[in-house]
Formats: C-alpha cells, structure tokens, sequence
C-alpha cells in the first residue's frame, strides 16, 4: 500500500492543534518558555491531593512531585491516575487523567458536582455522639455508596466517652444497620478498642473515612499511619466540630491498601439525584419498588403505596423511612 501524503490543509490542521495543546499545557507564568521546553516526557502518576492550580502526583516509586494543571482538565479527585510531565526545579505539569472507575462528589449550592475522591473500593462512614450522631448523614452517605457499588462500613468512634445509657441507645440506632447487613464497629482511638478490625478491612483496599467534623476520623488515621503528620483537632464549645483536614489527601499503607483523608462534612446533599435513584439505593426498599398502585408513586401521599405498607407492616425501620422522605423532601 503506498504511503498516504496529506494535503496542505491537513497538515495545517495538524499543526494548529499541536500548537494549541502546547498552548494548554504552558498556561501558567512560573513556567517560562525556557523550562517549559525542558518538560520531559509524559508519564503515568497518581494524584494524592491538590490545591486549586497546584497537584500533587505521585511516581510509580512513590516519590511526590509537585505539577501545575493545564487549563482543561476538570473533574479531578484525589485517587485519579494521570499523566504528567517532569519540569525543571521540582515543578512539573498535569496534562492529563485517565477515566476513574467511580467518583464520590457531593453536590454544592449550585447543583454542580465537587469531586471528593475516586477510584474507591469502600467508604468507612464514621460518627460519634459529639457533634451529634445523625442517621439522615448516615443514610445519605449509605445512598451514595450503594449508588456507585462502594462497600460501606459503619464507624462508631469515641466510644471512650459514652455513658452506659448513650451506648445502649446508640447500640439500638446502629442495629438498624446491622441487621440490613452492613458492617457497624465501635471505635475508640482511647482504648483501641475496634482499631484491630478497621486495620485488618483496610488492607488492599482503597478506601476513605467521610462523617463530620470533630468525630475522630484524623485521631484514627493517626493509629493506622503513626509516621504521616495528621492534623487533630479538639471539638469546639459550641460542640461542631473544628476542620482539621482541608482537602482530601491519599495515603498509602506499609502493608498494602490506600487511605483517603476527607474534609469533615456536616451536610451530603442528594438533590441531585431523582426520587426514584434515592429509594433504589436504600437496599430494603428494593424489593418493594415497582408494587405500588401507581407506576409513579412519589412514595409520598400516593394511595395504595408498597413502601408505606411495609413500613405499616414493621419490614421498612421508621428511621429509614423518616430519612428517606427528609431526602427527597429536600
């Protein structure tokens, strides 16, 4: 077969568009023309944590590198695999990610997605009595989960300052859980008690502790990576919570298996999501969906509705119930 030529407009073309992903790509001005010529070749990365135009990528060695992002590249999270480019005095260039297997984001004021984290194996869901345990956070966060096949595991940290009374009510709220089949431990960074098992369910694994702020979360991560610099932090006296982590950073284990640090969220909004999608994701409701007089049902005020009656019938907690139409309501 003999060798394609190319028109001039093509070969314009051609040239045009590799002008302009250079030009993407040398977007900052702490890069002169100079050192960005001196950008050695694309290679493979991890992104461990970022701040607005600045990222943090990590070598198949391990070693962190400090890159400016090119213009065009949007929905990064930490857990993202990318391509990058070595650059002179320690400052390399992002110009590139690879499609994630899945992407933990929250919606924000404006209904646009903030990417959390991605590339997640499973979510471990931590609370405590202070600030105050919320089952709507809990099944907010067990919705988005479920949605994106992520395991969830439920934490419930500082048990060291529960009286007898607050554990027995709090046992009974969390048996909720438990009996739906989901993972519950108590933890408590005091007396270690819980640590061994969280330690063994994080070993190659991806995972990521979300809950408010002020639960614990940095405490417990410390236990697991004595040799990384956590921030901890003590709970403020109006008892919400004082943000110790700003941004999510990844970490890795001695013994295999990332982590995810997150920000302490007080609120996980799921207006994004349709009606229908929240009810499917709360795993008990399944088997009743589609059984309702009306193909429809809001599962609201609707006659005739099979999710009401199994919450009649004692099969549906009223506690699910009650968060499931606060969701939806919102």
């Amino acid at each position: 077969m003999s060798k394609r030529h190319l028109t001039q407009h093509q070969t314009q073309r051609i040239q045009k568009n590799q002008q302009d992903r250079l030009h993407k790509a040398k977007h900052s001005p702490e890069l002169t023309d100079t050192e960005f010529h001196q950008l050695g070749p694309e290679e493979e990365g991890l992104l461990v944590a970022f701040h607005g135009r600045y990222a943090e990528v990590e070598d198949p060695q391990r070693k962190n590198h400090h890159c400016l992002l090119r213009q065009n590249i949007e929905g990064l999270a930490v857990g993202d695999k990318v391509l990058w480019r070595k650059g002179p005095h320690d400052l390399g260039v992002l110009t590139a990610k690879y499609p994630h297997r899945n992407l933990l984001g929250r919606p924000d004021k404006h209904g646009s997605i903030k990417p959390i984290a991605t590339n997640i194996d499973q979510v471990f869901i931590v609370s405590a009595t202070k600030p105050k345990l919320s089952s709507l956070l809990i099944d907010s966060y067990l919705v988005a989960a479920e949605k994106l096949s992520i395991q969830p595991i439920l934490i419930f940290n500082k048990t060291d300052l529960l009286t007898p009374a607050e554990k027995k009510s709090t046992q009974v709220l969390l048996d909720i859980y438990k009996n739906l089949g989901y993972v519950v431990i108590f933890s408590s960074s005091v007396t270690k008690e819980g640590l061994h098992e969280i330690e063994h369910l994080l070993k190659n694994k991806t995972s990521i502790f979300l809950g408010q702020s002020g639960v614990g979360k940095s405490s417990l991560i410390s236990f697991f990576l004595p040799k990384e610099t956590i921030a901890t932090g003590q709970l403020s006296q109006w008892e919400q919570g004082k943000h110790t982590t700003t941004t999510a950073r990844l970490y890795h284990f001695p013994s295999g298996g990332k982590l995810i640090d997150a920000p302490g969220i007080r609120e996980f909004g799921l207006w994004h999501m349709p009606a229908e999608q929240i009810a499917e994701n709360f795993i008990e409701f399944r088997e009743y969906l589609g059984h309702c007089k009306f193909h429809n049902c809001q599962h609201l005020h609707e006659p005739d509705c099979a999710l009401k009656q199994a919450v009649h019938d004692g099969k549906i907690h009223h506690a699910r119930w009650g968060s499931f139409q606060k969701i939806i309501s919102s």
